[in-house]
């Protein structure tokens, strides 16, 4: 994929974003911009990376790597590994991974304030509602 077909799956404010704001590997297929307010589509596309800044959103296959900042929202297939900030949503397949956002003056837990809607919570909470509610 080149540079300007990249271009047509990364928007802000609704449109395409400069071609000037970010770069593009296309041999290690990584995407790095440091814009806020990304809307990333890859749908269906799997084994790409992901650097940006904070309140994003990325809807993805699996097997992904992300480098992020906080408030950002995650629609992903499986096997992808996850360096946020805090406050994030990730509704994501199975086999992910998630590590601490780490900064020269911050050390954040990506699961402090953030949302993970797997497969795994929601069969955990229908255990829970069966035994324990019912």
């Amino acid at each position: 994929m080149d540079k300007e077909k990249v271009q047509r799956r990364v928007f802000k404010g609704g449109k395409p974003l400069d071609l000037d704001l970010f770069t593009w590997d296309s041999s290690s297929r990584t995407f790095s911009s440091e814009e806020n307010d990304l809307v990333i589509y890859f749908e269906g596309k799997f084994d790409y990376t992901f650097e940006t800044g904070s309140n994003c959103e990325f809807v993805t296959g699996g097997e992904c790597v992300f480098t992020t900042g906080s408030h950002c929202i995650f629609n992903t297939g499986c096997n992808c590994m996850f360096t946020t900030g805090p406050h994030c949503i990730f509704d994501v397949g199975f086999d992910c991974v998630f590590y601490e956002f780490k900064t020269e003056s911050h050390v954040s837990n990506p699961v402090f304030g953030c949302v993970f809607l797997t497969i795994a919570l929601a069969l955990i909470l229908l255990f829970i509602f069966i035994v324990f509610i019912k």
